[in-house]
């Protein structure tokens, strides 16, 4: 497992716990994201790094019993400093539907973190 692979399983799990349970150090998760940030989310909005943190503040602990599961997980291009990656992303909660969507996201080397530069979702029916 590369990193890049790495960073994308763990930053589910922080996602898992700050919306799932509140738990978490929101400005950790943020510094996760690049300030030129953008996010494609399946409603085709583009949010922006501050608009990433005011969600995440305003929902914090806001989906009791959210699990998210990543799998399907590969690197489609490397290079030195960065890398494209491809993975499903299953959402399930107690009582809802099953939220399942296909994520393609641009991860780059900054000092010695990784820091996400793009993320696009795209929904399955």
């Amino acid at each position: 497992m590369t990193r890049y692979e790495k960073e994308i399983l763990d930053v589910h799990v922080a996602l898992e716990n700050w919306l799932g349970e509140g738990e978490g150090d929101l400005r950790a998760l943020l510094a996760r994201f690049r300030p030129d940030f953008l996010m494609i989310p399946p409603t085709g909005a583009h949010i922006n790094h501050a608009g990433l943190a005011s969600f995440l503040e305003s929902q914090r602990g806001s989906r009791p019993g959210l699990k998210i599961v990543v799998d399907e997980l590969r690197t489609l291009q490397a290079w030195d400093k960065g890398a494209v990656l491809h993975y499903r992303e299953t959402q399930t909660r107690p009582n809802l539907p099953v939220n399942v969507r296909w994520s393609t996201a641009v991860l780059n080397e900054d000092g010695d973190n990784i820091a996400w530069r793009l993320l696009h979702e795209t929904a399955q029916p």
